[in-house]
């Protein structure tokens, strides 16, 4: 028996619905194509905090002077957790002018009030449990953006496969169901194509808040993780005959 296995990011040769195909001539197969869909959960083994400063000032200098020296004491107050500085990222930096609210005049001639400064960090823990500590620690040392936590799994490929292995289940399940009622008989598979797997948290718990000051942090803050919804899909196609 020759099954042909097809593996794929983005299938769009076969249909995501339940399809029985017949053949016009003798020669010609009959075919059932069915999509499969598992999922398996996973409780998260990495976080990334993703803080960030902002700064205004009457110079670009002054203002990115600020925040650069912001930064550095996020970054001291975070290595008392022992988070080394390979664990911390840059992933953003801005710099721009603020014009006079009241303004409507031409881009070019508006008139500039004040210089903003943005320096964003992204934070990589493997112990959960300092989540929390590290947003205060940062909010105490001047972070003043608090744009959410990303729960990861360091390693997906084992979760991934039980995934598939349902979504292959799922798919076969749905075949004999749908050949049984249709007056025919599985023969055998003739292809299996992979489609997309995704791992995403099982609820929306990242926490965001712009804006904020160490001061208007009165308790711990607590964060959640949750657990993380790992699934695959595959396309199936069946060779039929009648019963």
């Amino acid at each position: 028996m020759r099954i042909q296995v097809i593996s794929s990011l983005v299938v769009v040769s076969l249909a995501t619905v339940p399809t029985l195909l017949f053949g016009q001539g003798e020669s010609e197969i009959a075919e059932l194509i069915v999509a499969g869909h598992g999922k398996v959960l996973a409780d998260p083994d990495r976080a990334a905090v993703e803080l960030g400063v902002t700064k205004r000032a009457q110079t670009a200098r002054a203002a990115q002077e600020q925040v650069n020296q912001t930064v550095q004491l996020i970054i001291s107050a975070l290595s008392d957790l022992r988070i080394e500085e390979k664990d911390i990222r840059t992933s953003r930096v801005q710099l721009h002018p603020v014009y006079h609210s009241g303004s409507r005049q031409d881009p070019a001639t508006r008139e500039i009030v004040a210089y903003e400064a943005t320096y964003s960090l992204s934070v990589q823990l493997s112990d959960l449990n300092q989540v929390g500590t590290s947003i205060d620690l940062a909010l105490e040392a001047g972070a003043n953006q608090l744009r959410g936590v990303r729960y990861e799994l360091r390693e997906e490929s084992q979760f991934r496969l039980d995934a598939l292995e349902k979504a292959v289940q799922d798919a076969s399940a749905k075949a004999e169901t749908l050949a049984t009622a249709s007056g025919v008989q599985i023969v055998r598979i003739t292809e299996i194509v992979e489609g997309v797997s995704l791992a995403r948290p099982i609820e929306q718990r990242n926490v965001r808040m712009m804006g904020v000051a160490a001061e208007a942090m009165q308790a711990d803050t607590a964060v959640l993780p949750g657990q993380l919804t790992v699934g695959a899909s595959v396309t199936l196609r069946f060779e039929v005959a009648p019963q």
